[in-house]
């Protein structure tokens, strides 16, 4: 489906709900499919029809806007998140040859400063002051470029440590799919407001922080970027948010502030979190507060979802227990290569087939981009590069997300995961943080290691192991400790468990 034509589905049982909630003000969904109808015809008009176009903004009502209108004139949009490098935002602009960047007004020092120092030919366009109020509200596209769901029109990112970026392009009827497809996992009742603080860029945010509650005919509640806590918490109080979507350290933040405020979060009916796993103490936390949490796992090949918690079954669960998406298959890998056959539990690696899963990935290095390809996709399967539990069949399917396959040890069909090690070492007095690791040794026997940042000195390696070995055994349990001054994470905050291998690694 279009996705101009999935907002307006949207809007039709209650045109004028709120759709967007930016600055403290609420846009209908009637009003909303008027300013998408004449931003299409602005911007056909200005810029022409399939352009690539560069976002660089802080999630507000105008980008949203201009989004769909983008789509509705056939253009290719990326994101970018105002807090990332410039170097990485001008390489990305020149492999994929952006013309046009859609820029808001705190933004456009870092635009000038690109086409001042790397001399790149944009066009910049001000989204915020784009209103179109002389066009028809009702945008019809013209007959020599006809929108179809097939259409290309975002571009997300893939990166992984140590290897290239590469490009994958998604149409209209992936991202309508993606949306849809979690939506029933919500429960969304009336008057519903759904707020993230994470950049749209990450297609975690961008479906479940914008299209997922826009489709379900709820609101999404743009970042207030609020100047403290208190200012924070009085948004959330003010305008009622029901729902968040985040990722893990958002809600230390939130959890943080509201204990110092003693503050219940009343009202709010359940917490999504992505990219990372919610840690058990928070969960727990949210369990006192009566508030069920959505852990998802996803990549970003797939338009981030693969597996993700029911909100309703979520209310009584003590861990997580994610579900498969409707309309996708799974699969894990016996020892021979083949499919591991239910319903009773097998774990294996993980590969999955979906209407969101990417054809093929670009690069203007072609041939590298092919190789990582046809390394991914096989035929219809997206090969995730993890292992995983699954439990059950079609609509009972249940899935557990073990980990990539590199951080894993495993031993005979059974895949071991390190998390169990951190929280055993974490329960010494003196250790502030702990991270276990897949450490490969001079015959390139691969078990578990153990970073440690200790509290003075007087803890010793000999100690942690003896502890962790008292709680975890057989190939589960790592066989050395490194005291180390930090633990290596990414910008999420996630523990980087591949740089600690790199780094203690004899091979």
């Amino acid at each position: 489906m279009i996705l101009s034509q999935a907002l307006n589905n949207a809007g039709l049982k209650n045109p004028g709900a709120a759709a967007i909630l930016d600055l403290g003000k609420t846009l209908s969904f009637s009003d909303m499919r008027k300013k998408v109808g004449q931003l299409s015809y602005l911007h056909q008009a200005e810029i022409g029809h399939g352009k690539r176009i560069a976002f660089l903004s802080q999630n507000t009502q105008s980008m949203v806007i201009s989004f769909f209108a983008f789509a509705n004139i056939g253009a290719q949009c990326i994101f970018f998140d105002p807090a990332e490098s410039v170097d990485g935002v001008v390489e990305a602009m020149k492999e994929l040859e952006i013309t046009h960047v859609a820029v808001s007004g705190d933004q456009i020092y870092k635009v000038n400063e690109i086409v001042r120092v790397y001399g790149l030919n944009l066009q910049v366009i001000e989204i915020e002051k784009k209103k179109g109020g002389e066009y028809d509200p009702s945008y019809s596209p013209p007959p020599d470029h006809p929108l179809k769901e097939t259409d290309q029109i975002l571009i997300v990112r893939q990166q992984e440590l140590g290897a290239a970026t590469k490009y994958i392009f998604f149409t209209h009827k992936q991202l309508s799919v993606a949306a849809t497809a979690v939506r029933r996992f919500y429960h969304f009742g009336a008057n519903e407001r759904l707020l993230t603080t994470l950049s749209y860029a990450h297609p975690f945010s961008l479906i479940h922080g914008m299209l997922a509650p826009l489709f379900a005919g709820a609101c999404c509640a743009v970042n207030p970027q609020s100047a403290n806590n208190e200012e924070f918490l009085e948004y959330l109080t003010k305008n009622a948010i029901t729902r968040f979507a985040d990722v893990p350290k958002f809600y230390y933040f939130l959890l943080s502030v509201c204990m110092t405020a003693k503050y219940r979060l009343p009202g709010v009916r359940s917490v999504t979190v992505g990219v990372g796993a919610l840690p058990k103490a928070l969960r727990k936390a949210f369990g006192l507060l009566k508030i069920p949490v959505l852990q998802t796992h996803g990549r970003v090949e797939a338009l981030w979802t693969l597996a993700m918690e029911d909100a309703e079954k979520a209310k009584e669960a003590k861990a997580p227990q994610l579900e498969a998406l409707p309309g996708f298959k799974y699969k894990v890998l016996n020892e021979a290569g083949d499919e591991a056959e239910g319903p009773g539990t097998r774990e294996g690696p993980l590969a999955v087939a979906g209407e969101t899963i990417m054809g093929s990935f670009f690069h203007p290095d072609k041939a590298m981009a092919d190789k990582a390809s046809k390394t991914t996709i096989r035929g219809t399967w997206f090969y995730t590069g993890e292992a995983a539990r699954l439990e059950g069949e079609a609509d009972e399917l249940k899935v557990k997300p073990l980990g990539a396959i590199p951080e894993l040890v495993k031993s005979g069909t059974k895949y071991f995961t390190p998390e169990p090690i951190d929280d055993a070492a974490r329960e010494l007095n003196d250790v502030v943080e702990a991270a276990a690791f897949v450490k490969v040794d001079e015959k390139n026997t691969a078990t578990f290691a153990l970073a440690v940042v200790r509290q003075g000195k007087t803890l010793s390696e000999s100690a942690v192991l003896q502890h962790v070995q008292a709680k975890i055994k057989g190939a589960g349990c790592p066989r050395s400790v490194h005291f180390v001054d930090e633990i290596p994470k990414d910008r999420f905050d996630n523990v980087n468990r591949g740089a600690l291998a790199r780094q203690f690694s004899l091979r």
